[in-house]
């Protein structure tokens, strides 16, 4: 997309998916001026960075070392997590705390914004007095049946949210009586499919876009950006019945 200007050089930038092929990528690096990657995908990050042109990543999976064309942006994922200790710990009847990570075995280690979370969703419950234990995918069934009920579980997202819900449904366990879950992205689809349906945080993507494209467009014109970069945007917490108080 151009950057607003009249000017004939005004830049493009591409947003890469993982199934971007290597002669697209190519033929994407050679034409465009500057990057905005949503997803890291193995061979796009190499070639981008030895490109030597603006990029901008959202969510990198690991952190890179810094290099003067690169800004790694991230949602500010503290508070999304303490948002949700907030919740859960509001409830008052939450006897145990959990929180549903990711399956890992696919990369090579826990993703940035599911480490964030997970540390600041804890850290905000040791500061009220309560542990939080980890579950682990295909670990639903052990934690689930060990937890002291009820048991209040936040989700790295709404994906993993649901997942968890139905782990619960096939230990007979009700949602919201014996536990309570909320997952982030307020994925109305996924949270309305659910039985009941799902809470979750909303979070500003659009405004982080918004930031990420000055990011790019301060690195294209050679101005300073700190990398990372955090963007502190408005939550919003949508509260459905998977959090609901008991009946």
């Amino acid at each position: 997309c151009a950057n607003g200007s009249s000017n004939a050089s005004a830049w493009i930038g591409i947003i890469f998916s993982s199934s971007r092929s290597p002669k697209l990528l190519a033929q994407d690096i050679a034409e465009a001026d500057g990057f905005i990657v949503t997803t890291w995908p193995c061979e796009a990050p190499r070639k981008l960075l030895q490109s030597g042109k603006p990029l901008v990543v959202i969510d990198p999976d690991v952190h890179h070392r810094p290099m003067p064309n690169l800004c790694e942006h991230f949602i500010d994922n503290d508070i999304i997590a303490k948002a949700a200790a907030r919740h859960l710990l509001s409830l008052g009847h939450c006897k145990s705390f959990a929180f549903a990570t990711l399956d890992i075995r696919t990369c090579a280690r826990e993703p940035i914004f599911v480490q964030e979370r997970r540390k600041a969703f804890a850290a905000a419950l040791y500061a009220q007095g309560f542990a939080c234990a980890t579950i682990a995918p295909g670990e639903e069934a052990l934690m689930l049946t060990t937890l002291t009920r009820p048991i209040a579980v936040f989700a790295a997202h709404d994906e993993r949210a649901a997942e968890i819900m139905q782990a619960a449904r096939k230990l007979n366990l009700r949602v919201p009586r014996d536990l309570v879950v909320i997952g982030v992205d307020n994925n109305t689809i996924q949270c309305e499919s659910t039985t009941p349906p799902l809470s979750s945080i909303e979070v500003d993507f659009a405004g982080s876009a918004i930031q990420a494209c000055h990011e790019l467009d301060d690195l294209m014109h050679n101005r300073h950006v700190a990398s990372p970069c955090v963007y502190h945007g408005d939550i919003l917490l949508v509260s459905r019945k998977s959090t609901a108080a008991p009946t």
